[in-house]
């Protein structure tokens, strides 16, 4: 996905880690998918990321 990869570019996530795994298999899910695409910025976007992950 496009914004991942800007994500990973611009330093706000790491290619291969947890989080970066977790947010290809989260984004899986359409509605979410719509959530994370749709945020304002990143910053925001790996926030709700590393929430999801720690309260799945």
């Amino acid at each position: 996905m496009i914004i991942i990869g800007h994500m990973v570019n611009e330093g706000t996530l790491e290619e291969g880690s947890d989080l970066w795994c977790f947010a290809y298999d989260f984004i899986s899910d359409e509605t979410k998918r719509k959530i994370f695409v749709n945020m304002k910025n990143d910053n925001n976007r790996k926030v709700w990321l590393d929430f999801m992950r720690r309260n799945k």
